[in-house]
């Protein structure tokens, strides 16, 4: 049966080159008790072979854990900047060639969005501001 498996913390352990990150998670057995397992959260070969999408039945961060508290508030906002991001640029190409150029446009394209949130947030409170004394 599939269900829910509380996770007993996410561990990132070392691979080859890099590394691989893991729930530590409980398995509850009638017959012998509890049992820990390490449960990958990157596909596998064997995954691929069989058709197998993990990332859609695991989350780095399940809904239950205070890590998908704390990020899950940012999640819309954040997708909703990077389809913009999309949207403008033509072809969907960054106009910059190098990781470095790229870098420089995203980091141009970040100052953009935060000078406008700014000056929003500004105009706002200028605007209450103005209710309060009135």
């Amino acid at each position: 049966t599939w269900q829910p498996l509380p996770i007993r913390r996410i561990e990132r352990r070392k691979d080859r080159d890099s590394y691989r990150w893991y729930h530590l998670v409980d398995v509850p057995c009638a017959v012998n008790g509890t049992h820990q397992i390490r449960i990958p959260l990157v596909s596998s070969h064997d995954d691929v072979t069989a058709g197998f999408l993990r990332s859609e039945y695991l989350r780095q961060l399940p809904p239950d854990t205070k890590g998908y508290e704390r990020t899950y508030g940012t999640r819309p906002s954040a997708e909703s900047d990077n389809a913009q991001r999309e949207e403008r640029f033509t072809w969907r190409h960054l106009p910059a060639y190098g990781a470095d150029r790229q870098a420089t446009a995203m980091l141009g394209w970040n100052f953009l969005e935060n000078s406008k949130a700014r000056y929003l947030h500004r105009k706002r409170a200028a605007a209450a501001d103005q209710q309060a004394a009135a």
